[in-house]
């Protein structure tokens, strides 16, 4: 990433790691560090990575399943802040399977909560709120009816959060694949062996040695395409 700042340079306000590896808001700034100088750890480009993060970690209350696809041809949204930040129709888009969707109003409300909009009333007041407003246009256009819906059901969320001292993005829905991301995160690689990020996560989520067994996150590595060592290398 960045580089060290010499003392005659300013401080750098880049986002830095988080001590605790179970910050996944912190995990995300210092995702969206790496937009400009992307290392493609274990092959995934940032778009995939980005949109397999959150999906990790948002509640899972705000993920719908459904059945069936859109239109074919049409574009495949991502979730990456800066653009048009929504997710839409995980999973495969084959006609008939089930799908799953983090709604445009969990989507335009996570967008907000990332850039830390809610903090303090201040920082309401400075947000930019176009990329809101964007994302409502394109939800009135798909016939979303829910947005605001999901939009509030997020917002409550948080204030519950808030009230009991919990986080509202936490590894819960897809644990393994945020232990894995997060640890690519950490060190990226073209390639991982299945043994070798295993060892990464037990050691960086002080984990107990049985509790992440080989076949699982080869299933996980698999799930999200992440590229191994060729047989033999």
């Amino acid at each position: 990433m960045k580089k060290g700042t010499k003392k005659s340079e300013p401080i750098s306000t880049a986002p830095k790691p988080p001590a605790d590896p179970w910050d996944a808001l912190g995990w995300g700034r210092f995702l969206s560090d790496w937009e400009d100088d992307w290392p493609h750890p274990g092959g995934l480009d940032l778009d995939w990575f980005v949109r397999r993060f959150w999906l990790a970690v948002v509640p899972k209350e705000w993920i719908k399943y459904h059945s069936g696809s859109r239109k074919s041809g049409d574009e495949q949204h991502d979730f990456r802040y800066g653009h048009a930040a929504f997710f839409d129709h995980y999973g495969s888009r084959i006609s008939g399977n089930k799908q799953q969707d983090c709604g445009y109003g969990h989507a335009a409300f996570l967008e907000l909560f990332f850039a830390g909009a809610f903090e303090s009333f201040d920082a309401i007041m400075a947000a930019d709120f176009q990329p809101l407003q964007r994302q409502l246009v394109r939800a009135i256009t798909w016939g979303d009816l829910n947005f605001f819906s999901d939009f509030q059901q997020a917002w409550d969320m948080m204030r519950e959060c808030k009230a009991s001292n919990k986080r509202l993005l936490f590894a819960g829905v897809r644990r393994h694949e945020y232990f894995a991301l997060v640890a690519m995160l950490e060190d990226p690689r073209p390639t991982y062996a299945v043994a070798e990020l295993r060892e990464m996560i037990v050691r960086r989520f002080k984990l107990r040695e049985k509790s992440l067994t080989w076949k699982a996150l080869d299933k996980v590595m698999v799930r999200l395409g992440i590229a191994k060592p060729k047989r033999g290398k």
